[in-house]
């Protein structure tokens, strides 16, 4: 367990960094997305850009929220899925 939390706190373990295949089904997806905002951005006024810019930023800060959320409790299920199974009373 201190090696796990020594290379946490050393910044060595990044749950929130992931690396991709380019060419899997989340790739694609990203590429589309990306490739749909220059489009976008390209066909808007000034005015509707940053209005465009606020929103994919928004939607950012949405998603980022979320992924955060889902990871605390994620760790706490398994937290007290542990805590549980070392401190029940066997029933036989």
């Amino acid at each position: 367990m201190k090696k796990v939390l020594s290379e946490l706190y050393f910044g060595n373990i990044q749950p929130n960094v992931k690396d991709f295949n380019r060419n899997s089904k989340f790739g694609k997806a990203m590429k589309k997305a990306s490739e749909n905002e220059q489009v976008l951005l390209e066909l808007l006024d000034e005015k509707e850009k940053e209005l465009f810019i606020e929103f994919v930023n928004a939607e950012s800060e949405i998603v980022g929220l979320t992924g955060l959320d889902a990871f605390v409790d994620g760790f706490r299920l398994g937290a007290n899925i542990l805590i549980e199974t070392i401190t029940e009373e066997k029933l036989l």
